[in-house]
């Protein structure tokens, strides 16, 4: 026989589970975008650096600029610096995405620092 107390044990916990796998889909929604995008912008950064014998400094700061935007990056002119020799290019990029979830925004800081030598081919 069920008692009134046994009939609505387990509904607050079950609310609290849902509650929380809600929070924890939310912040992947949002998070993993954007994790993915800086992903594939640093092996885009790394393929660069590598295979940059044959192009200016200016002309790869310009593809690295022209990438971050494609990609939704706010990578500003001031943050990227590039610095090529006959044998080695140094990357360093910042930048800063806010992820906004309501009730707090999150500053999330991204830095690509590369220093690789240059393979001509």
């Amino acid at each position: 026989m069920t008692t009134l107390r046994s009939r609505g044990e387990g509904r607050l916990g079950c609310i609290m589970w849902l509650l929380l796998a809600a929070v924890g889909i939310l912040i992947a929604v949002k998070a993993v975008p954007v994790k993915l995008n800086d992903v594939e912008f640093g092996d885009y950064i790394e393929e660069q650096a590598q295979f940059s014998g044959r192009v200016s400094g200016d002309t790869l700061r310009n593809r690295i600029l022209k990438k971050a935007k494609e990609l939704d990056i706010p990578l500003e002119k001031k943050n990227l610096k590039v610095n090529k020799t006959t044998r080695r290019v140094e990357i360093e990029c910042r930048y800063t995405i806010t992820l906004d979830f309501g009730v707090y925004e999150y500053e999330w800081e991204f830095v690509h620092d590369i220093d690789r030598p240059i393979f001509i081919i």
